[in-house]
Parts: C-alpha cells; sequence; structure tokens
C-alpha cells in the first residue's frame, strides 16, 4: 500500500490486492501499520462504507486483532486470548472486507457520514481493469455498521457456516461439511490423519490415527468476513514419548477455509522413529456421479468400480479438485520450505473395506496426500497449510489456481 495527498483529514490510499476471475471470491486486508490515520481509534468508532451514485452504505467488514507477541485475539471460548488495550485498531492489527462490496470513487468526503478521518482506498486488479473503492471512517462516536455477515459460528454444534458449504468439528476433528445448496446433504464422513513409522532400528511397526489425538479448544473469534478457531493438539504415541504439541488454528471464510499446522521438534523427525509415513485423508460420502480432478489432466467420474490411485506430485501441483452438480470443491496443500525434502503424493480411494475408526465403513470416495521420506528433515520449525475452496459448480481448478496469491507458509518460532 502507498499513501497519497492527505487534505487535512482526507487521505487517499492505494490497494493492489486482487486477483483472480471472480471477485466474489476475494478477501481483502490492510494492517493498522497501513492505515496510520486511523490507528489507536477503538474499533467500536471505525466504520467501512462503499459508494454507488454518490449514496453511500455501510458495507461488512471486521478487525482481527494480534496481541503484542503476534498472537490471534481469541475473546470466547475455554482459554480466551485478549489484547491490552482490548478492542483498539493497533497497527498490528488486520481489517478484512469483501472485494465484491467495494464501489465508486467520490470526488469529496461530502458524501460521507460524519467523521474525524476519512481513508478513500482504492482496490486495483480487478476484472476489465476497473478499479472499486471503500471509505475507511474513524468516527467522533459509535460508528454506523452493516448488518449482513457472510459467516456465521454456531459454538454450540461446532459449525462454521459460509455461503455453500458449513464445517463441523466433533472432538478436534473435521466431521461435518455440509452442502447448504443441497439442503445441508452432509458430504463427509470423517477427516482421517494416520501415521505409521518405525522404532528400535525397525524391530517395531506401530500406527496412530486421528483418535489418538488429544484436543484442547482454546479460543475462537467470529465476524461478518472470518472465523477464527485455535485448538491445541498432542498424539498419544506411547512408551512413554510425548509428540510435539501442535497449535491448528481454522481460519474460515465465506468460500475458504484455511487449515495451517504448526509445530516446532526439538529433534529430527528421524531421531526416534524410521520409515515414517503421513496420511492426510478425506473421507466422503457418496459422491457417485461427481468427477474427480487431479493435476496434469488426471480426471474421471466417480463411481463404484473404481481402485486406489497414487499421483507423485511436481512443486505447486499439490491439489485435488471435486466436481458435483452444485459446487466445485478444491483442496490445496502447502508445505514450509523446511518440508521440501518429503515426497507428497496425492491418494485416491474407493472401497467398501472398513478403516475404522470412521462413522461409515470404506471411503466412497477418500482423497488426500501421503507423505513420506522425512530422513533429511531437521529440526525447527515446520508447518503444513490446507486450503480448502467451495467454488461455483463448473469451476476451472486450473485457471482458478493460476490467478491467486501464492500462499506464505508460517512455522511456529520457539519462545
Amino acid at each position: 500500500m502507498s499513501a497519497g495527498r492527505v487534505f487535512g483529514a482526507w487521505a487517499l490510499l492505494l490497494l493492489a490486492r486482487v486477483a483472480g476471475a471472480d471477485p466474489s471470491l476475494a478477501v481483502l486486508e490492510a494492517t493498522g501499520a497501513e492505515l496510520t490515520a486511523v490507528a489507536g481509534t477503538p474499533l467500536e468508532r471505525l466504520a467501512l462504507l462503499a459508494c454507488h451514485r454518490s449514496a453511500c452504505r455501510p458495507i461488512p467488514f471486521q478487525v482481527d486483532e494480534r496481541t503484542a507477541d503476534g498472537q490471534w485475539v481469541l475473546p470466547h471460548g475455554p482459554s480466551p486470548i485478549h489484547d491490552q488495550p482490548p478492542a483498539v485498531f493497533d497497527a498490528n492489527d488486520l481489517l478484512l472486507w469483501m472485494a465484491e462490496d467495494a464501489g465508486e470513487r467520490i470526488a469529496t468526503p461530502d458524501a460521507l457520514p460524519p467523521h474525524r478521518t476519512a481513508l478513500a482506498i482504492e482496490v486495483t486488479g480487478l476484472p476489465g481493469a476497473a478499479s472499486r473503492w471503500v471509505y475507511l471512517l474513524a468516527c467522533a462516536d459509535r460508528a454506523p455498521r452493516a448488518a449482513e455477515s457472510y459467516v456465521r459460528y454456531d459454538p454450540s454444534a461446532d459449525l462454521l457456516l459460509g455461503r455453500r458449504v458449513a464445517l463441523g468439528f466433533k472432538g478436534g476433528i473435521p466431521d461435518r461439511f455440509l452442502s447448504l445448496a443441497e439442503g445441508g446433504r452432509d458430504l463427509l464422513d470423517r477427516f482421517k490423519v494416520r501415521a505409521r513409522a518405525s522404532l528400535v532400528w525397525g524391530l517395531l511397526r506401530f500406527g496412530r490415527n486421528e483418535g489418538d489425538l488429544t484436543s484442547e479448544l482454546i479460543g475462537w473469534h467470529a465476524g461478518p468476513i472470518r472465523i477464527i478457531r485455535l485448538q491445541r493438539q498432542r498424539i498419544r504415541l506411547g512408551w512413554g514419548i510425548r509428540s510435539p504439541l501442535f497449535s491448528v488454528y481454522t481460519f474460515f471464510h465465506p468460500d475458504f477455509a484455511e487449515l495451517p499446522v504448526a509445530l516446532w521438534l526439538n529433534y529430527r523427525p528421524t531421531y526416534f522413529f524410521t520409515d515414517i509415513e503421513l496420511e492426510v485423508i478425506v473421507d466422503f460420502l457418496d459422491l457417485r456421479g461427481w468427477r474427480a480432478e487431479l493435476p496434469d489432466r488426471h480426471s474421471w467420474t466417480i463411481d463404484e468400480d473404481e481402485q486406489e490411485r497414487k499421483l507423485e506430485l511436481s512443486p505447486g501441483r499439490q491439489w485435488f479438485a471435486l466436481h458435483g452438480p452444485q459446487l466445485t470443491l478444491l483442496q490445496v496443500l502447502h508445505v514450509s520450505d523446511s518440508l521440501a525434502p518429503t515426497r507428497r503424493r496425492i491418494l485416491y480411494r474407493h472401497s467398501p473395506q472398513p478403516q475404522p475408526p470412521e462413522d461409515h465403513p470404506g471411503e466412497h470416495p477418500g482423497l488426500g496426500y501421503r507423505i513420506d521420506r522425512f530422513a533429511e528433515v531437521e529440526a525447527g520449525g515446520h508447518g503444513l497449510k490446507s486450503v480448502a475452496y467451495a467454488l461455483p459448480a463448473g469451476t476451472d481448478p486450473k485457471s482458478f489456481l493460476a490467478s491467486r496469491h501464492q500462499v506464505q507458509i508460517g512455522t511456529i518460532s520457539r519462545k
């Protein structure tokens, strides 16, 4: 972002954030450090407006606060994380809004509600090279707010609802993936995490699954643009060995969800174990008639006669898509540079053979990733990020991904 001329309390700011053919899918963001003219404003006095034919109205937005050491502020839940001072727009906080809500440019701030400071923010990179604008106000009193919300969180059911799908958790594991366009039909049996390794110089081979995870919900923050949910997990390994503690966030937006996992290893993974193999599989419920698509033009219609498929991935092509009558599901895997020495393969299975724990025997189908060859992975911080998109039916995954921003992978730093 670059700041332009300032006329009293009227500042012009430029953003170049939007990438992709469909601006309705774009969530835009700016930090308090970029919006210095309104930094220090109480959140209740911030307003974001869009104007059409000189008539301006509030649009949905939210501020995700961060503490001084960079943690997300999660005011709700068993172990809430608070900010000091609370509910104030600080330099490290994040302002979010939807690109589709941006409007026209106005010549002067006269059309805006009463305010102390107004920032005109230009949104560029939209289809057709047309710019759109939003106006961020710091008001003297409580600011006007939009009533609309693109996402909703039901903590009693641990259910996150977007525009096309809803994602639910049970015991820290995703166990519901509802297609809202199909009346809430559940597409998911279980999210499976299966790990296998050898111990004692290869003499003992053992495995663990998501049922061996212990999960602790920390807290959440829900706004009209996204929901942040944090839990911490540990694997019950046995033999007196404690696994590292995983910080597992869910960032749930109207049309996509990000699930980054960060961990710190005091030792190389192969210090205790050899032949490590990790599977992360989404076990679906009856997707017969859907079309599966993998990178490099692998595509087929799902039916009961499909066999197991494995595809070794080249860098930058770690995704799969499922095309249904009402929506396209696209899942992308990103890994930190520290995990680059591993081998990642896409795994597809369609079988009635039980693979417990699961609620419905078999996988119909199961799609995900198999990761192995950990021998060259060092101690330190590592990160995985799964990004799942719920897109309009018929979306071409390759064209969509070619237009998206590159995702940065965060890893945990040792305090």
